[in-house]
């Protein structure tokens, strides 16, 4: 699943906005939001992490990437 947020404009022109996706997968221990995701090529950071029922079994993890355009680089 994914979405992306509305537009965002800084102070230097650039075009920002921040796709975030969730993914599933099976429990694996140890996994926090220092950490990321590659998928198809793209780095994710994990900003929320759900282990539905508490049970070990699955976990929901939420990543974000920001995309920028424009700016004085873009």
């Amino acid at each position: 699943k994914g979405n992306t947020e509305p537009v965002q404009i800084d102070s230097e022109k650039e075009t920002i906005t921040k796709e975030r996706v969730t993914f599933e997968i099976y429990y694996r221990d140890g996994i926090d939001t220092t950490m990321s995701i590659e998928f198809r090529n793209k780095d994710y950071e994990i900003t929320a992490i759900y282990n539905p029922g508490f049970n070990d079994e699955m976990l929901i993890l939420t990543g974000e990437r920001k995309n920028s355009r424009g700016g004085k680089n873009g």
